[in-house]
């Protein structure tokens, strides 16, 4: 089997987490003889083959790279385009789909299956362009491999859930799961909190543990009283619940002593570290030397050493999934206490036998947990150390694992069938009952173009559509009470040019919503499109949102991302449409291609609406009728930006005055996602506010930007520093050389 498998993290940038389970499942596949692709993030650029066999590529990501010492603004001119618009972890899922695809065909052969990680939504656009392109891994079964959701883990650690871009990587993660193929996960625990979490999914979670390869057995001489955690510093992982516990017991005159070993993270709600707040709530006991912090990781030959004399290892997670951490103690022989919030109850198998459990839930459990461990006798610590390597083995080891592993892929495989329905995420939202009038013409594309004295922008809108690749194709421009002379002109010089396919009708002075809908009404197509007469689109795009109709029965508009032009040169990245972000924020300009029928029948824009969002209104519509919307993620249409235009005319209050009659139309949707709606405007602000959902919030963008600014005064110091004779003596070579 080409077994290709995507991720964030490998060694030897990152030794735990991911990184381990990859390194481990990219050597367990290599040894029985299949061919293994590793693609990953790193330092450095780089194509190497392991001693195993695995193939490794590595990238940079360009994100990462330029964004922070390039105007976050421009676009086509940052080498970084389009990644620094977006947030690292979208930027990087928006690269590895490029970068694979780009490998793939360098190789020119398919694998036979790719698997991803889940966390950060990294397999998000590669899932993407497989679903709305004709891609050339569109068959390859895509596995997506559940670690720890980042909307999960926000939870359990106390973070704010609904601040963006967070909250949109959660999305995206719940988009890969409905999306992928297949799913596995290494614990039930996680299998449970995901179908938890999700109203549906396509697919059931197959569970699989992590494979781990032996570990040397140590000489193992347990020291009463010596406690260990190691791990990230981390609120899931249950260490400052662990640490009352301990002050607890050391109160009560318990004699022993806890070592924390691992990097320290954020605790948000206290504004500082968990460490620090460790060191700050419990200075006193680490002045006793009862508590014990060496404030980062140990390489792991050395944590061995350090866990032959561990009486135990503690695993007091919160919330876990199948920790590394775990699965290592319990190799080396060492008795374990865990909690029952994830996987690692499952390694352990019945209280007492290779482990000691606890319940965070049920009061006192976890002090009752520590005096069983701290009452126990060397021979029984050792005993119950035994027989946790055995189980630990039969549970992870290679020859375990690797035949579950493969008769999950031969289903996989076996099971794969084309798509008839794009995998939305609003599962809960009725599909519409659509009807087709009798005068459509099957497979005609009829393009809308609303008109009112935009003469001289006109030519160069129709150029651009007339040049599309899509055919059969017509125009239908709707003349909305044009009295400028000069554009009254240019709308017959029109006409004359392209008879065969420009059709004009004329009504008196209405507005946007009521040309639009004229339009539609007047146009004969199977398929619609709307394009202001002062835009542009690019040849490919009515073809491919066409493609994405043809392909999917439930699919009811389509459209891609915008580039702007004119008095802005930036780039809008849009997505597919979803409540509850829909209500508060638009997700994409009245550039799209739509079935007529749809529409006619939910879309048609609201008059009363006069001064804008009268098509934002209109998606709100025709979602909270079941349509889907979908994105292409390729900027294929050009709004123009004009000061002049409506929509910049306006002011806070005349939006403000909009938005409340679009929720006063779409009430009941509104009152029924309110908890969100409150949730996304608390910790964000107000929804018209907003950029897009994938971009790092004003805090973050202001910290990279005075990061910039240091970068070139550094730049500047160090150049100032050089000897006056030494920089001279640069300058004139520079001369020389020019």
């Amino acid at each position: 089997m080409n077994l290709w498998l995507l991720t964030s993290q490998f060694p030897p940038a990152v030794v735990g987490g991911i990184a381990r389970y990859v390194a481990n499942a990219a050597d367990m596949f290599a040894r029985a003889g299949h061919q293994v692709t590793v693609v990953t993030v790193d330092q450095t650029e780089g194509e190497e083959v392991l001693p195993s066999g695995v193939r490794v590529l590595r990238f940079v990501p360009r994100g990462r790279a330029f964004a922070p010492y390039v105007a976050k603004d421009a676009t086509d001119h940052n080498p970084a385009f389009p990644y620094n618009i977006m947030a690292y972890p979208i930027a990087l899922s928006y690269e590895l789909a490029e970068r694979v695809s780009s490998y793939v065909r360098r190789d020119g052969v398919l694998p036979d299956m790719i698997e991803c990680q889940e966390y950060l939504a990294l397999p998000y656009y590669l899932i993407q362009r497989r679903l709305v392109e004709r891609h050339p891994l569109g068959d390859v079964p895509l596995l997506l491999h559940l670690h720890s959701p980042d909307f999960c883990i926000t939870r359990a650690n106390r973070q704010p859930r609904y601040r963006l871009p967070g909250y949109w990587i959660g999305r995206m993660e719940r988009f890969c799961m409905h999306a992928a193929d297949a799913m596995l996960s290494p614990s039930f625990f996680l299998a449970n909190q995901i179908a938890g979490e999700m109203t549906q999914l396509s697919h059931a979670i197959e569970v699989v543990p992590y494979p781990y390869p032996p570990l040397p057995a140590l000489e193992t001489m347990p020291e009463r009283g010596d406690l260990v955690f190691f791990g990230r510093l981390e609120p899931r992982k249950g260490v400052m619940e662990f640490v009352g516990v301990c002050d607890h017991l050391w109160s009560r005159g318990y004699d022993f002593r806890l070592t924390l070993i691992g990097d320290d993270t954020p605790f948000g709600p206290r504004g500082m570290s968990v460490g620090a707040w460790l060191r700050w709530r419990y200075s006193r006991r680490i002045d006793e030397g009862r508590l014990i912090m060496t404030g980062a990781s140990l390489p792991p030959e050395d944590l061995w050493r350090r866990l032959e004399k561990a009486w135990a290892v503690v695993v007091p997670s919160t919330w876990e999934n199948y920790p590394n951490v775990c699965i290592e103690a319990m190799a080396l022989g060492k008795l374990v206490i865990a909690s029952i919030s994830g996987g690692q109850a499952e390694m352990i198998g019945a209280d007492g036998d290779c482990g000691i459990l606890f319940r965070w839930d049920q009061p006192g459990d976890c002090v009752a947990a520590v005096e069983r461990a701290l009452a126990l006798s060397v021979d029984e610590v050792r005993a119950i150390g035994a027989r946790a390597r055995d189980r630990i083995t039969a549970l992870t080891s290679f020859e375990a694992v690797l035949p579950r592993r493969m008769a999950h892929f031969e289903q996989i495989t076996t099971c794969m069938r084309p798509r008839r329905s794009f995998p939305g995420l609003m599962p809960d939202v009725p599909a519409p009952m659509r009807t087709v009038t009798p005068d459509t013409v099957p497979g005609l594309l009829s393009v809308v173009v609303p008109y009112h004295n935009l003469g001289a922008y006109l030519a160069e809108t129709i150029a651009s559509i007339v040049a599309s690749s899509y055919r059969p194709l017509d125009i239908v421009i709707v003349d909305d009470g044009s009295d400028d002379p000069a554009s009254v002109a240019a709308l017959e010089q029109i006409g004359q040019r392209h008879p065969d396919l420009v059709r004009i009708v004329r009504y008196e002075r209405g507005g946007l919503a009521r040309a639009r809908n004229r339009g539609a009404q007047a146009a004969r197509g199977e398929f619609l499109a709307f394009v202001d007469a002062d835009d542009l689109v690019e040849p490919s795009f009515f073809a491919r949102a066409i493609d994405v109709l043809q392909r999917y029965d439930n699919v009811s508009f389509v459209y891609s991302w915008v580039r702007f032009f004119g008095e802005s040169d930036a780039c809008w990245p849009t997505w597919n449409v979803e409540f509850p972000y829909l209500l508060a924020h638009n997700m994409l300009t009245a550039f799209i291609v739509v079935r007529r029928s749809d529409f006619l029948a939910w879309g048609e824009n609201d008059p009363s609406l006069s001064d804008a969002l009268e098509d934002y209104d209109a998606w709100i519509s025709m979602v909270e009728q079941g349509c889907i919307g979908v994105s292409l993620p390729d900027p294929l249409v050009r709004y123009r930006m004009r000061s002049d235009s409506m929509y910049h005319s306006l002011s806070d209050a005349q939006i403000l005055e909009m938005y409340d009659r679009i929720v006063a139309r779409h009430r009941s949707v509104y009152e029924r996602y309110g908890a969100e709606l409150f949730a996304l405007q608390n910790e964000n602000g107000p929804g018209w506010r907003w950029n897009h959902p994938a971009t790092d919030p004003p805090d973050v963008v202001q910290h990279q930007q005075i990061a910039a600014l240091q970068h070139r005064v550094a730049r500047l110091e160090r150049l100032l520093a050089i000897p006056l004779r030494v920089r001279r003596t640069l300058r004139d070579l520079w001369r020389r050389q020019r």
